[in-house]
């Protein structure tokens, strides 16, 4: 008997003569080659002795690919390697007795944040890494304070920043900003979810980040461009705002719809996004969808 293989993607890998991420390239679509990767202009380079590589052993196999987000499902089924092939999705799970609403005052108290600010929490890590969005982040975060200026919430906004410490950050920032450093992978970065009214996601190529499925089943809004898990989690006037991709100005208003909702529009919003994580992101779902499509190939 053969075996059936399930393969999870993380990322763009699977699919590709070798980068985890293509931008534009649409070369895993035909046969890769002229690589702008590695600055290639041969047809037969490594990334298309890699992509037939793999296709050589793809075509033999019984695979099943395993996409975590809307974003990844697209991308599989235009794929040289795996458009015959079954494509499932299942959201990459999370622990809702961790990543959970919490007590906002309480927590803030703790962390010496008034408990009137709008707290807009980001993870910054390097500036300068092209897909991560940072330059977008910059630049609606300066719309937004422009916006807020002479208004009620322009003295409340703080940026809450976790990630490596950026030399000169805080002064880029057009907002008073706390850095909380590295967290630790649950309770830590739970905390910083659950102290926030919302996680602000720029990332312009992305397989996800789970940062989106945590800040989701916190109940805390996510404001993100339309890229990653974003299709699938971040819904318009219900669990955040999902903007266009590269477009600061809407990113900007995506934050302002958040921040300046009120307490009851705020609430059913942080409801919304709970409800919607244990929905799609428990760890439950995610066993019994494994389960299903595994009991639905055996089948045939």
């Amino acid at each position: 008997t053969h075996a059936k293989i399930f393969w999870l993607m993380y990322d763009m890998a699977p699919l590709t003569g070798g980068c985890h991420y293509a931008w534009d390239c649409k070369g895993y679509q035909n046969n890769c080659g002229n690589c702008p990767g590695i600055y290639s202009k041969d047809p037969f380079d490594i990334s298309y002795e890699n992509l037939m590589f793999k296709r050589k052993y793809v075509d033999l196999t019984d695979i099943n690919l395993i996409a975590a987000s809307e974003w990844q499902y697209r991308q599989a089924k235009v794929s040289t390697l795996f458009k015959n092939k079954p494509i499932h999705k299942i959201l990459l799970s999370v622990n809702p007795e961790i990543f959970k609403p919490a007590d906002k005052a309480a927590l803030r108290l703790k962390l010496g944040i008034d408990s009137d600010r709008k707290v807009i929490f980001f993870g910054a890590i390097y500036l300068h890494i092209k897909r991560k969005g940072m330059s977008y982040l910059m630049e609606s975060l300066k719309m937004l304070k422009e916006w807020l200026a002479g208004t009620d919430l322009g003295n409340k906004v703080l940026l809450l920043v976790a990630g490596l410490e950026i030399k000169g950050l805080a002064e880029l920032l057009p907002f008073p900003s706390k850095y909380i450093g590295l967290l630790d992978n649950t309770y830590g970065i739970a905390s910083a979810f659950q102290v926030s009214d919302l996680f602000l996601c720029p990332s312009i190529e992305d397989s996800g980040p789970q940062m989106i499925n945590r800040s989701i089943m916190c109940g805390t809004p996510v404001v993100s461009f339309e890229m990653g898990v974003s299709p699938d989690l971040v819904i318009k006037g219900q669990t955040g705002y999902m903007a266009k991709l590269e477009d600061s100005t809407d990113l900007a208003q995506g934050l302002y719809s958040v921040i300046s909702a009120n307490s009851d529009e705020y609430q059913k919003l942080s409801d919304n996004c709970r409800e919607l994580g244990l929905k799609l992101c428990s760890p439950e779902v995610q066993i019994e969808s494994i389960e299903k499509i595994i009991e639905n190939t055996v089948a045939h």
